[in-house]
């Protein structure tokens, strides 16, 4: 299966190409020499499509992965709270729910 391969999963096209792009970026971090052990987070909102569910959910890197081994598939949905959204095992980063700004940042909009 190749890289980008949607998952079957119930998760849109919009969704799977930013865990794609999240994963990307931290291995972009970690070739650059960025990263910073473990304890450390990048996130991306997960876009709505349709514009029929909530603008509130984003996805994170589990505890105790490297930058180097996130894939798109290992990333977490999670809330503007910090708590999953969909059935995981997986333990989440400790500051998974510290991240105000990413409540107050507004949904980008077209103007097209």
């Amino acid at each position: 299966m190749a890289v980008t391969a949607m998952q079957a999963t119930r998760m849109s096209e919009a969704e799977w190409q930013t865990r794609v792009d999240l994963a990307a970026c931290y291995r972009l971090v970690d070739l650059f020499g960025w990263s910073d052990l473990i304890n450390t987070r990048i996130t991306a909102r997960v876009p709505n499509s349709d514009q029929t569910g909530p603008h509130d959910h984003f996805l994170i890197n589990t505890f105790g992965m490297l930058y180097d081994e996130i894939t798109a598939s290992s990333l977490v949905k999670v809330d503007v709270d910090g708590n999953p959204v969909e059935r995981s095992d997986a333990e989440l980063n400790s500051g998974a729910s510290r991240s105000p700004a990413r409540s107050i940042w507004p949904v980008p909009t077209s103007t097209a």
